[in-house]
């Protein structure tokens, strides 16, 4: 349960809301609650909006309880025309769900498609940098993530088949800890 106002120009978007509760999870159990805020603009267009340039920014500061934030800051800029697509995030959090001590998180994304256009063939790649815990030493993660895609129309959308090869790694020993290859459908209408 919360409320919320929202702020909509043709070149930015903000929105803001005091929020309650831990979603459809759980019950609510405590008083506390969250103050979250959204904001984007754009700050380039051109092809009558086919290509554009956006920058978001997103802010939740609350409480899981007593003495235990939950606080996640996240800024993102993305870039999106007919045969590319780049976004970059970065993420810090200040977490205390279910232990004694505050754990500070951080991390960035970079993510990139090249694609023939709305329909066809499609190559991408993602690279993720994050540290789960900043009081620990030596548990910091890289993602790598690459593979292809085909897009093909539909009468009122279209449908895509995504395969992608995951691998994550320690930073401080090279060590893989998870490989997966995934492949996936996925349906916009």
């Amino acid at each position: 349960l919360g409320a919320a106002a929202v702020y909509t120009r043709p070149r930015v978007e903000a929105q803001v809301g005091v929020y309650d509760g831990e979603g459809y999870g759980r019950a609510e159990i405590d008083k506390y609650k969250s103050l979250q805020g959204r904001a984007t603009a754009t700050v380039y267009s051109a092809n009558g909006g086919q290509s554009r340039a956006r920058v978001s920014g997103f802010y939740s500061y609350g409480w899981y309880a007593k003495d235990r934030p939950r606080n996640v800051g996240i800024v993102m800029g993305s870039y999106e025309s007919p045969h590319v697509v780049a976004t970059a995030q970065y993420l810090s959090a200040t977490d205390n769900p279910f232990v004694v001590t505050d754990v500070e998180r951080q991390g960035v994304s970079f993510f990139g498609e090249a694609r023939m256009g709305a329909t066809g063939w499609a190559g991408l790649g993602r690279v993720d940098l994050f540290n789960p815990d900043a009081s620990k030493e030596g548990d910091n993660m890289r993602r790598y993530v690459f593979g292809g895609a085909h897009w093909s129309r539909l009468p009122h959308g279209r449908v895509g088949f995504v395969a992608t090869l995951e691998q994550v790694f320690r930073v401080s020993n090279g060590q893989k800890t998870e490989s997966r290859l995934l492949v996936q459908t996925q349906v916009e209408f």
